[in-house]
């Protein structure tokens, strides 16, 4: 009878019966295992020798198990922690799946391309099923994260972070550094602030020339410049951006002074689409 009245609990009560883990243990532990920070915290690489492809598997199939109904029951910051652990979780193991053929082919991500002459990037191939339907790495990253995608209108204003650009790793060099942690709701302002933060700080991507008169920036201010203009944490610029967040610059007084005076013209760095297993 006492067996019967728990499993009556249980069914009534959803809550229960959904047990996601919002502190993404086993996730973390591999990421714990595998990155690596330079010194600077500014860079990290991934020894995919110590990446465990059954390990990782098990991750993943449990964040894809997660229906639209289970989504929404979680509280705004948890949808979008989900969303960012479970790119870069399924990006580790499209690497590690291809690591071997990668390191024969040039060591770059843009080896993962499909078809001839490399027609599609293998961040636009249908490589899981999520929500019950075939889906890409793309569709998370522009779908369901910043909404900037046919299809994805119920998205377009639900989290409105660009501070999201220095979270989803794409696994190359040029992208910012993949965490040695987990993404978590608990947490997920002072992550995303630390990560932000620490991407601005290399030198070798964003770094000021005072002769020029120019600030150079990492191509991905290039690529998604407009979601640094919509007003989104008060920004309506790049150069909102660089002014409000120039301590992370780590800037001289003549170089805070060129920032302050905004005038100042902006260009970018080359971005390098080696894979991420060295600084």
């Amino acid at each position: 009878m006492l067996k019967k009245i728990i499993l009556l609990i249980v069914c009534v009560a959803p809550s229960i019966c959904f047990a996601f883990d919002h502190q993404y243990v086993e996730w973390s532990k591999i990421l714990k295992t595998g990155v690596i920070y330079n010194k600077e915290n500014t860079k990290s690489k991934v020894n995919y020798n110590k990446i465990d492809l059954s390990e990782l598997n098990v991750v993943v199939n449990n964040l894809l198990k997660t229906s639209k109904k289970d989504l929404q029951s979680f509280r705004q910051s948890e949808k979008l922690a989900f969303f960012i652990n479970l790119y870069n979780a399924l990006t580790l193991r499209l690497i590690k799946s291809h690591y071997k053929e990668l390191k024969e082919d040039g060591n770059s991500i843009k080896s993962l391309r499909k078809g001839f002459p490399s027609f599609t990037s293998p961040w636009s191939q249908k490589l899981f099923t999520l929500f019950g339907k075939e889906s890409t790495l793309d569709e998370i990253e522009h779908g369901y994260i910043r909404g900037a995608k046919s299809g994805f209108d119920n998205y377009k204003k639900l989290y409105n972070d660009p501070r999201i650009h220095f979270a989803v790793n794409c696994a190359s060099i040029g992208c910012p550094a993949l965490q040695d942690h987990a993404f978590t709701a608990d947490h997920l302002n002072q992550q995303l602030e630390a990560a932000q933060v620490n991407f601005l700080k290399d030198r070798s991507r964003n770094y000021v020339d005072e002769k020029k008169k120019t600030v150079y920036l990492s191509k991905i201010f290039d690529w998604y410049e407009d979601d640094f203009k919509k007003g989104l944490r008060g920004y309506h610029s790049l150069i909102d951006f660089i002014v409000k967040n120039q301590d992370s610059l780590a800037l001289n007084e003549s170089q805070k002074k060129l920032i302050q005076s905004k005038q100042f013209e902006i260009d970018y760095t080359d971005y390098n689409w080696q894979l991420n297993d060295q600084f």
